[in-house]
């Protein structure tokens, strides 16, 4: 019988990985699981407490939270997503760039990354949201995306710098191998392994930060099934309608939590001390 590696069996990583599948799936299976529709509802329907009728009861609009919150993965999860998409392969790309390069070109990109990350995450995003005057999804992917690519661009420097003086690359450049091809063959597998560990943990930083735009002001619209709208459009009813910010607020805490986990099991699995007993 096959023994799982040591991360594995830590039932908190199981326990959060089945979260993330079953979040994946509810975003993808909305449509089929939601009972209504994210802006089905009348106002005779407003505020109705959690129920038979409405599992988790209804808003100030009448909108069935429950709906609401299935269809609320849909932006987090997408929009998570694009954004690791974009800033992995744009940090990726500098990082190889910077770290492999030898003289001016590389110390002006590890200068510009520094410029990037000098600015706090949430803050940028907000500038930018502001500046573009766009409430969409793709408003708040740039305005992610365009701090969230520098940490990749460092660890992936420091993993170049240390990969390029091995043997083995020594030996494909001593053959005349391109150094296009040294990057893609050589150095790029043996300096992702960090990247995928970061990337799993920054999903649940990129949906609490996505939510927390919404929540401001600086992300979707009113009325949008979007976690973080739903807990803001809620907030001054909560003393007396305690449902409409308790399951939005459940589901960001729960997605947050799971990406978690599956990051600590990811860094233990690709660190090759835990591989093992």
């Amino acid at each position: 019988m096959p023994v799982l590696p040591k991360p594995l069996r830590n039932p908190l990583v199981l326990v959060g990985s089945g979260v993330i599948v079953a979040l994946f799936l509810v975003a993808a299976l909305a449509p089929v699981l939601a009972p209504y529709g994210p802006q089905s509802g009348t106002l005779l329907d407003r505020f109705e407490p959690p129920g038979p009728r409405h599992w988790f009861g209804t808003d100030s609009s009448g909108f069935d939270i429950f709906s609401r919150v299935l269809y609320g993965a849909r932006p987090a999860v997408g929009s998570g997503l694009i954004v690791l998409a974009v800033s992995t392969s744009a940090g990726t790309a500098v990082g190889l760039l910077a770290g492999y390069g030898r003289g001016a070109w590389g110390e002006v990109l590890l200068r510009i990354t520094d410029v990037f990350l000098a600015f706090p995450g949430l803050l940028l995003a907000m500038a930018v949201v502001a500046a573009i005057q766009q409430r969409t999804l793709w408003a708040i992917v740039v305005a992610i995306s365009l701090r969230w690519w520098a940490p990749y661009a460092r660890i992936v420097t420091a993993q170049t710098l240390a990969i390029r003086e091995r043997e083995y690359v020594e030996a494909a450049r001593s053959i005349g191998a391109r150094h296009l091809r040294v990057l893609l063959r050589h150095v790029l597998p043996n300096a992702f392994s960090p990247v995928v560990v970061q990337a799993t943990l920054d999903l649940g930083a990129i949906i609490l930060t996505t939510a927390a735009l919404s929540f401001i002001g600086f992300g979707a619209e009113p009325g949008t099934p979007d976690w973080g709208r739903m807990v803001a459009d809620g907030r001054q009813y909560m003393r007396d309608h305690w449902w409409v910010v308790l399951f939005p607020g459940i589901a960001i805490f729960f997605a947050v939590a799971a990406f978690n986990l599956a990051g600590d099991g990811a860094r233990d699995a690709f660190d090759p001390r835990l591989r093992g007993e």
